[in-house]
């Protein structure tokens, strides 16, 4: 099958569209495009042929554009940006200048650990992008799937469908309580302990784990309230609302507030996992950051106590 192209649009006349009505005037649209004038001015004439439509109007030296114009700016701007930011991309990637890791990190992967990785990481790697996004665990495995991030950190199982994980680390699960709470007298705090105060649950990556350490000593688990976050957990703890058992990461990041951490015993760990694409062979720059997140997990455990 022969697809018909006679319509296709030609990027040079939008490039000259795009100038015109960004600058007003075929003059400053050459200058800007280092073109001449009348190069500028036979594409306008041409796409406007191509789409037959009038794009501008003559008000003196300026050149107005119509209705059609107007709309038709409007719904080629955001190409036009997109094309820009390949082209300085790909020209710094073919000069070695610069390269870009999109990262989706589950909160206490995005607030406490990634952070100091990237410090170290940016130092020692010239001319790193980075874009950070938060998320829930079980979408940033779906995004790193998708192919919408190159890397993904979040706590929680080694098995995870559609990309590789990799094993960064673990942490020792703490309880947290209110800083006049009867508990803080107390340094190794058990599931018997906690299960005397309302207890808060924390999404299902946690909630599963401390299931588990309270079937160990026969304790039945039965959280009053529940929140999908443990940052939320931890302002409910300060306000008085009960106690929890967290994430290390998250119980250190809350310790302006009025709550304290404790041992957890049993001692209940969750691995600290990254997240690529599932063909996806590490660079340099991702395999840089990888050493550093795991050299930053390895630091930080264990910590939220006292």
């Amino acid at each position: 099958m022969r697809i018909d192209r006679r319509n296709d649009l030609d990027l040079r006349l939008v490039e000259s569209f795009v100038a015109v009505m960004e600058r007003g005037t075929t003059p400053a649209a050459a200058e800007y495009l280092g073109l001449s004038q009348s190069a500028v001015w036979n594409a306008i004439r041409s796409f406007e042929a191509q789409l037959d439509v009038t794009l501008f109007q003559r008000q003196g030296r300026r050149l107005e554009p119509t209705d059609e114009g107007r709309l038709i700016y409007d719904d080629l701007r955001p190409l036009i940006g997109v094309l820009e930011d390949l082209s300085k991309r790909l020209h710094a990637l073919k000069h070695r200048k610069r390269g870009r890791i999109r990262i989706f990190a589950s909160p206490p992967m995005g607030h406490a650990v990634l952070p100091p990785a990237l410090l170290r990481a940016v130092a020692g790697c010239e001319g790193l992008d980075v874009e950070v996004t938060v998320q829930e665990p079980e979408r940033v495995r779906h995004s790193v799937e998708l192919g919408l991030a190159d890397l993904g950190l979040a706590m929680g199982q080694l098995e995870n469908p559609g990309v590789q994980t990799r094993r960064l680390g673990e942490a020792e699960l703490v309880a947290i309580l209110p800083r006049d709470h009867l508990l803080t007298m107390r340094a190794v705090l058990g599931p018997s302990d906690l299960a005397k105060y309302p207890v808060i649950g924390i999404g299902p990556v946690l909630s599963t784990l401390v299931v588990g350490a309270f079937a160990q000593q026969g304790v039945r688990y039965e959280p009053r309230l529940e929140t999908a976050q443990a940052q939320t957990a931890c302002a409910m703890v300060n306000a008085g609302l009960g106690v929890a058992v967290v994430d290390p990461y998250t119980a250190a990041l809350s310790a302006g507030l009025g709550i304290v951490t404790r041992k957890f015993a049993p001692v209940t760990r969750v691995a600290a996992i990254a997240m690529l694409p599932e063909c996806a062979e590490p660079n340099e720059m991702m395999s840089l950051l990888l050493e550093n997140l795991a050299a930053t997990v390895a630091e930080m455990e264990p910590v939220g106590w006292g």
